[in-house]
């Protein structure tokens, strides 16, 4: 499942813990959370990969994040169609 978060104040700060957490339990019911966006205002991040759960955990905020670019932003992951689930 390809998730992408737009927002992250405490509750999207909280649902990227509650994934890492979740996450082994997750597959467990064949389910496999793959965080693809995660944006705020001006900005975000994105890997078509997955991001890290602990990369975004560890910023302090998104813009502090390396992998942060004001070009990532919400018609930026509506042109790329590559989410399941868009949590705000």
């Amino acid at each position: 499942m390809r998730i992408g978060i737009i927002g992250y104040g405490n509750v999207g700060k909280a649902f990227v813990k509650l994934l890492k957490i979740k996450n082994k339990y997750l597959e467990t019911l064949g389910i496999n959370p793959i965080l693809t966006y995660v944006l705020d205002s001006k900005g975000g991040i994105y890997n078509s990969n997955g991001i890290d759960f602990d990369n975004v955990i560890i910023s302090e905020s998104l813009k502090s994040n390396e992998l942060y670019d004001k070009k990532i932003n919400f018609d930026f992951l509506m042109s790329n169609k590559d989410i399941d689930v868009l949590m705000e």
